[in-house]
C-alpha cells in the first residue's frame, strides 16, 4: 500500500512538472482582436514560477479557453460551471470536451490580467468589466453565425426572434455573445434526443457547452417566430405572424407602480400603472 501511494505521488509530481514546462496561450472569441486563432504571440502566458502563469492583454471577450497552441494538448475550459466571476478564482477542467469559459455579468474585460495556476487548476481574471450579454438563435441554416440578423430580443427573461427563414431540416442552438452560454440538446444517450417537428413545436432545452448539444428540427420550410423562456428553458416555434411570440412576451409577471413611480408589491384601492414586458397600461383597483 505504501508503495502504491509512493508511486502515485511520483506520477503526480511528474504531471505537475510537465504542466509547468508547457507554453500556454489564451484563445477565444475575442482575445486582443483574435477570433479563436491558435498560438498568437500576444496571447502567450509568461511563466512566473511555482505553477503560476500570467497574461496581460488589451481585451478579453467572454467565451475563451487556454491551451498549448494546439488542439491536441492541454485544453483548459469550463466543466459543469461555465461562468467566471471577475476577480475570483475559477476552477477549470483539462478535457478535450471542455466548454468555453464565460463571464458572469459582462461580455468583455478591458486591460485584462489572467492568472493561470496549474497547481490548483484555477484561472483568475481581473480588469475593467464592459458589455452586456446578447442572445442569438443560430444553426446550420445560417452557418452558426452570431450577428444582428439572428439576435433575439429580451423582455423580462423571454427571448424572441421573428420571421426566421428555416429550411425543411437542420440544427439549432440558443447562444450568447462569444458562445459563453449555450442552450440546446443535453439529453443523455439513453434519452430521446430533443427535436422540433410539425407535431411537436414546443420543447425544453438544457444548458450545453463546447461543440456539441445542437438540437435538430424537421419543419415545413418557411418563416417562423421563435421564443425562449430563460427561466424554464422552454422553446416554442410558431408560424410567423401567428401571434404566439407576442403572447409569450406579454405573459411575464406584471409589475405595478403608483402615480409617483414607486413600485407597489400588492396594489390596493387606487390608480396604478401596470407593466408587463414592454406593455404599460393604466389600471384602477377598486378594492
Amino acid at each position: 500500500m505504501k508503495k502504491f501511494f509512493f508511486m502515485a505521488a511520483i506520477a503526480a509530481t511528474a504531471l505537475s512538472a510537465n504542466a509547468q514546462d508547457v507554453t500556454y496561450y489564451i484563445i477565444g472569441s475575442n482575445v486582443n482582436g483574435h477570433d479563436w486563432s491558435l498560438a498568437q504571440e500576444d496571447c502567450k502566458f509568461e511563466a512566473k514560477g511555482d505553477g503560476i502563469f500570467e497574461w496581460n492583454g488589451e481585451f478579453l471577450g467572454t467565451g475563451f479557453k487556454i491551451n498549448d497552441g494546439t488542439w491536441g494538448g492541454p485544453n483548459f475550459g469550463a466543466g459543469e460551471v461555465t461562468e467566471l466571476t471577475i476577480g475570483e478564482p475559477f476552477s477549470y477542467i483539462n478535457d478535450g470536451g471542455s466548454g468555453n469559459i464565460g463571464f458572469e455579468d459582462c461580455t468583455g474585460v478591458n486591460n485584462p490580467k489572467v492568472v493561470l495556476d496549474v497547481e490548483n487548476s484555477t484561472i483568475t481574471v481581473t480588469g475593467e468589466k464592459v458589455g452586456a450579454y446578447e442572445y442569438f438563435f443560430t444553426g446550420d441554416f445560417n452557418e452558426w453565425a452570431l450577428n444582428d440578423d439572428n439576435k433575439m430580443e429580451e423582455v423580462d427573461g423571454i427571448l424572441t426572434i421573428k420571421n426566421v427563414t428555416l429550411p425543411e431540416a437542420g440544427e439549432f442552438k440558443i447562444a450568447s455573445t462569444g458562445w459563453a452560454k449555450q442552450y440546446g440538446n443535453n439529453a443523455s444517450d439513453e434519452e430521446e434526443p430533443i427535436e422540433i417537428s410539425p407535431e411537436v413545436l414546443t420543447t425544453t432545452l438544457g444548458e450545453v457547452g463546447g461543440e456539441g448539444g445542437a438540437c435538430t428540427f424537421t419543419l415545413v420550410a418557411g418563416e417562423y417566430d421563435v421564443t425562449f423562456d430563460m427561466d424554464t428553458y422552454e422553446i416554442t416555434f410558431a408560424p410567423a405572424g401567428s401571434g404566439v411570440a407576442a403572447i409569450a412576451a406579454e405573459n411575464v409577471e406584471a409589475v405595478y407602480y403608483n402615480l409617483q413611480g414607486v413600485k407597489v408589491a400588492n396594489p390596493v384601492k387606487g390608480i396604478y400603472v401596470k407593466v408587463a414586458g414592454k406593455k404599460a397600461t393604466k389600471v384602477v383597483v377598486a378594492e
